[in-house]
């Protein structure tokens, strides 16, 4: 997208929802559904934009990366033989 001469805001806005429809579509294909319904709602984009100062940049970046507190959780899932 940088390459293609998008801003910064098109960017995290692009980054932003594919990030909720892959949210949206892991939580559909989850076989324990009252689980999937128990997750924390999904973060709008000014949520998102807020908790980094309103710097896309930031929010970009946190984009790609993924949440460690989750990782865990689900490596004790596994580990625990839940899934």
């Amino acid at each position: 997208m940088r390459a293609q001469g998008s801003t910064a805001k098109e960017i995290f806005e692009t980054t932003t929802r594919l990030r909720n429809e892959a949210k949206l579509q892991a939580r559909e294909l989850m076989q324990n559904q009252e689980l999937a319904q128990s997750l924390p709602p999904l973060k709008t984009p000014r949520e998102i934009l807020q908790k980094y100062g309103g710097d896309y940049e930031k929010a970009i970046k946190a984009s790609k990366r993924t949440n460690p507190g989750v990782n865990k959780t689900i490596e004790e899932r596994r580990a625990s033989g839940e899934y």
